[in-house]
């Protein structure tokens, strides 16, 4: 699995695995927005604090959470 940003523009950044859409934004003077969507439901909730204060963590908290999802999906449906 390859994790690969790409830049749509200045401040705002998008991230394709498999079926899921990992986005960063700059809102405003450190403040960057993250989210997280699989197969278009929202994995990342406005409770998740979905704000991080450079670019990086930003990106970082939009991975794990991908991570997390995706390792709990995994696990369930084996489960099944």
């Amino acid at each position: 699995m390859n994790v690969v940003w790409d830049k749509i523009s200045n401040n705002d950044f998008a991230c394709l695995v498999d079926d899921y859409v990992l986005r960063v934004e700059k809102m405003g003077k450190n403040w960057w927005w993250w989210g997280v969507s699989h197969k278009k439901e929202d994995v990342s909730f406005w409770f998740d604090y979905p704000m991080a204060t450079t670019e990086l963590e930003a990106k970082l908290l939009a991975e794990l959470t991908f991570l997390k999802y995706k390792y709990e999906n995994e696990t369930f449906a084996k489960k099944a």
